[in-house]
C-alpha cells in the first residue's frame, strides 16, 4: 500500500475502474476485501463516493456483493454499446422504500439475483447487507406507486429477510443495518416509506409486515425522543403497527381486528375524546379502565393512559380480548366493545343501535378487504 503513491494517475484511474467492475460483476464477493484499496485509490483520483465510511451513530455492517444477473447483463450491454462506464448511473436518492422478502436468505437471494425483481440492498437476519443493485443504479422493486416521489428511480429499495407473517421478528442487527443505509445517504426520516403505503392500488402490498419496529429504526437512525413526540401527532396506523401487533399477541387477539377497531374508534388520534367521555386510541371509558388490570395484574393509571399511545393500545387489546373470550370471534364481540357487553346480553344479538350496527358492519367489511373473516354470528 505504501508504493501506491508512486503509481501514475492514469494507471491509478485504470486500476480503480477495474476494481469497481470486479465488485459490480462478481456475485458474492465480500466488499471488505477491497475496501481499503478502493478508498486510497479513490482519494488519489478525487473520487470520494466509493467506500466511504458510515456516519458515527451506527457501526458499519458486513457488506457482500450479490448482483442481480439481469441488471448485470443489461449494464454490460449498455457499456459495450455506448462505451460509457457511467451508463445508467444515477445520483443516489435520499429516499428509501422498505420491503420484506417473505422467505429465508437462500430463497430471497435466488429470487432477487435471478428474476426481474430486484432491490438495492438485501438485509439478512444477522445484519449482513447484500448489494443486489448498487445504489447509484435503479432497482426494480416498487411496482405501481401512487406518488412518483417514491418510484424505482427515486428510491433506494431495501428488502429485509423476513417471512412477512407479522410474527417473524425483525432483528436488531437488521434494523441497525437499515439505519446505517439511511445515515450513509442522508435520508430524512420523512423519506423512509413502506411498500404498503406507496403501492397502488391501496392494499396491493403489505410489506414490511405489521410487526416492523419503526420506533427502533428511528431510534438508531435519527432521534427516538423526537419520533415519540411525533408519534402522538400521527393519524396513520403504520406508525403504530408494531405496537398494535405486540399488544394483540400479548392478549391473544387478531392484530388485523385490533387495527381495524382502533381505526374506527379514533382514526389513530391518541387525543380523541367522545361525547360520552371515551378516551384515546381505543376509546375506552374511564369507568371501564378503572376496573381493568393489565397482563401483569396492575391497574391502569388514568393520567398515564391519557398521554400514552402504548398504554391506550394495551387497554384496547385487553378489553377486546375480554369480549372475544365471552362472545367468540364474531360480530357480538365487536358490538360488546362498542355498546358494552350488557347490551349484547340484553338483546341476545347485536343491539339495534344505529351507531353499533354501522360500527360492526364497517369493521367486518374492512377485515374482508384485508382477507380476514369473522363469524357472522349476531
Amino acid at each position: 500500500m505504501k508504493n501506491i503513491r508512486n503509481i501514475p494517475e492514469k494507471l491509478l484511474k485504470c486500476l480503480l475502474v477495474a476494481l469497481v467492475l470486479c465488485i459490480w460483476f462478481s456475485a458474492m464477493i465480500d466488499a471488505s476485501v477491497v475496501i481499503d484499496v478502493l478508498k486510497e485509490v479513490g482519494d488519489r483520483v478525487g473520487i470520494t463516493d466509493i467506500a466511504q465510511g458510515p456516519e458515527e451513530k451506527v457501526r458499519e455492517p458486513r457488506i457482500v456483493m450479490a448482483v442481480n444477473k439481469r441488471f448485470q447483463q443489461k449494464l454490460n450491454v449498455e457499456i459495450r454499446q455506448t462505451g460509457n462506464l457511467n451508463a445508467m448511473r444515477r445520483k443516489v436518492p435520499d429516499r428509501m422504500m422498505l420491503h420484506h422478502t417473505a422467505g429465508d436468505l437462500k430463497s430471497s437471494q435466488k429470487w432477487l439475483t435471478e428474476s426481474k425483481i430486484s432491490c438495492n440492498y438485501l438485509i439478512d437476519k444477522d445484519g449482513t447487507i447484500y448489494v443486489i443493485v448498487p445504489p447509484w443504479y435503479k432497482a426494480n422493486h416498487a411496482g405501481d406507486v401512487s406518488n412518483s416521489r417514491f418510484n424505482n428511480t427515486s428510491t433506494i429499495g431495501v428488502e429485509f429477510v423476513n417471512l412477512g407473517n407479522g410474527y417473524d421478528p425483525y432483528t436488531d442487527e437488521q434494523i441497525k443495518s437499515a439505519a446505517w443505509i439511511a445515515q450513509k445517504y442522508d435520508v430524512p426520516r420523512g423519506n423512509v416509506i413502506s411498500h404498503r403505503r406507496a403501492a397502488r392500488p391501496k392494499g396491493r402490498k403489505v410489506d414490511p409486515a405489521r410487526n416492523f419496529p419503526w420506533y427502533r429504526l428511528w431510534a438508531y437512525a435519527y432521534d427516538i425522543d423526537t419520533y415519540l413526540l411525533e408519534l402522538k401527532t400521527k393519524t396513520d396506523n403504520e406508525y403504530y403497527s408494531e405496537i398494535v401487533n405486540r399488544k394483540a399477541v400479548r392478549y391473544g387477539v387478531s392484530p388485523a381486528l385490533l387495527e381495524q377497531l382502533v381505526s374506527k374508534e379514533s382514526s389513530w388520534n391518541y387525543k380523541a375524546r367522545s361525547r360520552s367521555g371515551a378516551l384515546g386510541l381505543g376509546q375506552v371509558m374511564p369507568s371501564t379502565l378503572a376496573n381493568m388490570k393489565d397482563a401483569n395484574g396492575n391497574k391502569y393509571d388514568l393520567s398515564a393512559y391519557k398521554d400514552s399511545p402504548d398504554i391506550q393500545l394495551d387497554a384496547a387489546a385487553n378489553y377486546l380480548s375480554e369480549q372475544v373470550e365471552t362472545f367468540g370471534y364474531s360480530s357480538l364481540a365487536l358490538a360488546a366493545y362498542n355498546a358494552g357487553p350488557g347490551a349484547v346480553v340484553k338483546y341476545g344479538k347485536v343491539p339495534p343501535y344505529k351507531e353499533t350496527l354501522q360500527y360492526v358492519h364497517k369493521i367486518k367489511i374492512a377485515l374482508q378487504e384485508s382477507a380476514e373473516e369473522m363469524s357472522n354470528k349476531d
